[in-house]
């Protein structure tokens, strides 16, 4: 496991427990989740998985989201946000199309590449929900999984782009959460008043 072992094993233990209260808003429908933006990070984290292994550069924080994606997944087909619409189609078409020209060019740092890109893309509809509605989406699980991704940063040792990558587009992901859900709400107040 490439980085500090320690801080990437917390990192990877934190966020597969931010996963905790998210499941739970789900089964509780407490929480209103995007279905395409899982099942792609679902099978992306799976393809970058394996490209980390392949590189030797897999951490805690991909192993976590890894099984934990999966098990989010299954929860948001059952309670999550029916049906699909047309930029859940084109997101789950450019997860494809990074999985393809991962196995044609069969180079893992481009697979990974493309995966980060496609999951990145994959993040926009839950993006847009959140925006839309923060309510749909369980903050306390977003701002655990958001530490994770801190800890995992802080736990890279060498800023290669099979190592660094990936923790940081996941960063990414999670700090564009939390400005949705925290930081946003707090703007809209102050115009209100």
């Amino acid at each position: 496991m490439k980085g500090d072992f320690f801080l990437t094993t917390i990192a990877g233990l934190i966020f597969i427990s931010g996963l905790i209260p998210y499941g739970i808003a789900i089964c509780r429908r407490q929480s209103d989740p995007r279905k395409i933006s899982w099942l792609i990070w679902s099978i992306l984290d799976s393809v970058i998985f394996a490209g980390m292994i392949n590189q030797g550069t897999v951490n805690a924080q991909i192993a976590a989201a890894f099984l934990g994606n999966w098990i989010i997944f299954f929860l948001v087909l059952k309670f999550g946000y029916p049906g699909w619409k047309r930029m859940d189609m084109f997101c789950l078409g450019s997860a494809g199309v990074g999985i393809i020209l991962w196995m044609i060019f069969r180079d893992s740092n481009f697979g990974i590449s493309t995966c980060l890109a496609a999951n990145l893309i994959g993040s926009y509809p839950t993006f847009a929900s959140a925006w839309k509605n923060p309510q749909s989406e369980n903050g306390l699980g977003w701002m655990i999984m958001w530490v994770g991704c801190l800890i995992q940063i802080a736990a890279v040792k060498h800023w290669t782009f099979a190592e660094a990558a990936q923790p940081l587009v996941f960063l990414s992901v999670q700090s564009t959460m939390m400005y949705i859900l925290f930081v946003r709400p707090l703007f809209k107040k102050r115009v209100v008043r």
